[in-house]
């Protein structure tokens, strides 16, 4: 094989990964589109009951927990979807440059374990729940102290030299 073979198959492969990242970033939207209109019908669908719940209707220990059941699954899901957003920026950002762009990972590595304690936290042991905050601090402290660097980084690979 000579070197303009293995050049024109390395570009070829490198077009083919570019393509399924954006096939996977594709499917992700596609993915957050029917998960927003399956809340949203589920939402209006039980709307009469979720107002009874959250004006109070009788005040009793079934409503109170329904109604943190409710506000529970609505901040999940508005957690959930930040964490899907920035993957999917992650997708595309790689797709149109073949880098993948440091800061929106950084980003997902805060978010995530952050997203796991508040709404899975009965899912895991104690240790697992340390585990994940300890990540999520560390990646905070990184992103904050190297948040300058992260930006340069992501306009250098958006924008490099010729």
């Amino acid at each position: 094989m000579g070197k303009h073979t293995c050049k024109k198959l390395a570009k070829i492969m490198d077009k083919g990964v570019s393509f399924y990242a954006l096939g996977v970033a594709v499917v992700l939207v596609i993915y957050m589109l029917s998960t927003f209109a399956f809340g949203t019908w589920n939402f209006f669908a039980q709307f009469g009951e979720i107002l009874e719940v959250i004006s109070g209707g009788e005040i009793s220990d079934s409503h109170t927990e329904a109604r943190h059941a409710i506000e529970t699954n609505i901040l999940h899901f508005i957690a959930f979807t930040i964490v899907l957003i920035k993957a999917y920026r992650i997708l595309i950002s790689y797709a149109q440059s073949q880098h993948i762009n440091i800061k929106y990972l950084v980003e997902i590595a805060i978010i995530a374990p952050a997203i796991e304690i508040l709404f899975n936290s009965h899912t895991y042991h104690l240790e697992v729940l340390i585990l994940f905050g300890a990540f999520g601090i560390a990646n905070l402290i990184v992103y904050v102290w190297k948040f300058d660097q992260f930006k340069k980084i992501a306009k250098d690979a958006h924008h490099p030299e010729k």
